[in-house]
């Protein structure tokens, strides 16, 4: 039996991530494009709170974000960095880049955030915040 009908509560098929898996973090579906192209959607409705906006870092997306404390951390291949506050928009607390080449997912371990590039192992962590859960 196809259950199509009567279980699929919604679908869409513009904006979805290539490579980077989706995130679903305080009650909302963050997808991440190539090009660095953020989508939030309403995960009960499908209602697309924001639709393919640019965080401005460019770049292929192959790691997936990882989220905490409020925060949502992008990174790129190119090794292009950007953390995002939460929400239903895109605000974008800040950018940097690592300068080299990241195809790894980043880590949270603690109150450190781990990106592993091509040739370093990076540790963020802000001694004077909150520990990440």
């Amino acid at each position: 039996n196809d259950s199509t009908e009567t279980h699929v509560v919604w679908e869409t098929t513009r904006g979805l991530s290539e490579i980077a898996s989706a995130l679903l973090y305080r009650g909302r579906i963050h997808l991440l494009k190539d090009g660095c192209m953020w989508t939030i959607l309403d995960p009960r409705t499908g209602e697309r709170l924001l639709d393919r906006e640019r965080i401005g870092i460019g770049g292929q997306a192959v790691a997936s974000p990882v989220a905490a404390n409020g925060h949502i951390y992008v990174v790129n291949e190119p090794g292009c960095f950007a953390v995002l506050k939460a929400g239903d928009s895109l605000n974008i607390v800040s950018t940097s880049k690592l300068g080299e080449s990241v195809r790894s997912n980043p880590a949270i371990a603690g109150d450190t955030l781990y990106v592993r590039g091509a040739d370093h192992l990076w540790a963020f962590r802000n001694s004077a915040a909150s520990k990440l859960p």
